[in-house]
């Protein structure tokens, strides 16, 4: 302020005033990431717990779309939404999210927990031929005790639908 009125500093003056603006916006920008951040983390915190309960994927559901309004690319985190909208019964958008997974995942050595989610959102869907292939290529990697597991619940519930 002293600045203002003597000859030569307003340049001066001005320059730090835009300095200081660039400063605060950084900060504020820092801040929200580190908020986004913090969302991410705890939602894929509580979808990493096994069991994944209902009211714990709900939480993270909220917490994903709370990020994914403030500008977060939802489909970074497409696993963990096709995981927590399958625990609450949103195939539909599961099945959207796991194909994101799924496509997202190419190259990598074991890919088995991203076919689980699209084979458990088909499965959901009503899509049995789909739920099948995705369990199928699960049957590659880690994974492969649940997807036997959600093969053999599918062939049970056909036997018995049958017989």
């Amino acid at each position: 302020r002293l600045g203002e009125g003597a000859e030569g500093m307003s340049n001066i003056v001005s320059a730090a005033r835009e300095e200081l603006t660039t400063i605060e916006a950084n900060l504020s920008e820092r801040q929200s990431a580190e908020a986004l951040s913090e969302m991410i983390t705890r939602a894929t915190n509580l979808l990493n717990a096994e069991p994944v309960t209902e009211s714990a994927a709900q939480t993270a559901y909220e917490l994903l779309e709370d990020a994914r309004m403030a500008g977060y690319d939802s489909s970074q985190v497409a696993f963990f939404y096709a995981k927590a909208l399958n625990t609450i019964g949103q195939f539909a958008d599961a099945t959207h999210y796991a194909n994101i997974a799924v496509e997202q995942s190419e190259g990598q050595p074991d890919r088995s927990g991203f076919f689980i989610q699209l084979g458990l959102a088909h499965k959901g869907n009503g899509n049995t031929d789909e739920a099948r292939e995705a369990f199928n290529a699960a049957k590659e990697g880690s994974w492969s005790a649940w997807a036997d597991h959600y093969l053999n619940e599918m062939d049970n519930a056909e036997t018995e639908a049958g017989g």
